[in-house]
């Protein structure tokens, strides 16, 4: 199935304008990069639905793959564009080091869009849902100028119809590009904290925790636990505990993970 290629609205145009002709930035926009790709959306089956990895056709199923199957995820779903190669790969590492905001937005939509696709097989009203970026240090956001998370989780936001929502913080350490994969889960232990302001707001359904890549899933795992413990089941009685979902524009295998990695 092919994606459909993204046009950009007047105010889309007049930021890539300002990137390329102020800011001297010469990244062309989505719909372009696409056009001069052989890259297309993958089919649902591609991937395991439970814990994103490439499976296959019907080498998942609603218990998840044989990757996952015996293992229990802090969350129930997993949405993605594709895997973490090409010209996929080469847009994620362009939002994040680059600092591609409207590259970001845009390939947001794109996962928005797939998002919206899951929701609707699920009877899920997008309205009832939040989208909330895995988030990034203060310190990590100095260095780096952008949170690039927020702009795709933003984008995914604006095509889906469901909540933005900043719920977490993050404390500063070391990335998890820095660390051997069997310390991933170690160095996220406990980085993560939720908002109590966005606490205070009338809770989702459904929360979908996004992040740029997935590769051990850590970084996600954390994120989800961090919320999950914020929104213990007694909350809402009467209409049962808090969903929880993941997405994330691509899915690495640890052979493939040069660049953003979590």
């Amino acid at each position: 199935m092919k994606l459909d290629r993204p046009t950009m609205s007047r105010l889309t145009a007049a930021a890539v304008e300002i990137e390329r002709s102020w800011l001297g930035f010469s990244c062309p926009p989505l719909s372009e990069r696409l056009r001069m790709s052989p890259w297309s959306l993958e089919e649902r089956a591609a991937a395991c639905a439970r814990c994103g990895a490439t499976s296959g056709p019907n080498a998942s199923d609603g218990e998840g793959c044989a990757a996952c199957r015996d293992h229990k995820l802090p969350w129930e779903h997993f949405v993605r564009l594709g895997e973490y190669e090409g010209v996929l790969g080469e847009i994620v590492r362009d939002i994040k080091f680059k600092r591609f905001r409207t590259l970001g937005l845009a390939i947001g939509q794109c996962l928005g869009d797939r998002l919206l696709t899951a929701f609707e097989s699920a009877s899920i009203d997008p309205q009832t849902v939040w989208i909330v970026p895995v988030p990034m240090s203060r310190r990590r956001f100095v260095e780096r100028g952008v949170d690039h998370t927020a702009c795709i989780a933003r984008g995914a936001s604006k095509s889906c119809g469901a909540a933005f929502a900043r719920l977490l913080a993050r404390s500063h350490g070391s990335t998890q590009l820095a660390v051997v994969p069997s310390d991933r889960s170690r160095n996220v232990s406990g980085v993560f904290r939720v908002r109590n302001r966005v606490v205070r707001r009338p809770h989702p359904r459904l929360i979908v925790v996004l992040d740029d890549v997935r590769t051990t899933g850590s970084t996600l795992a954390a994120a989800c636990r961090a919320i999950r413990k914020s929104f213990p089941r007694q909350q809402v009685p009467l209409e049962g505990p808090i969903r929880i979902w993941s997405a994330a524009v691509a899915v690495a295998s640890l052979s493939n993970s040069r660049g953003p990695g979590s």
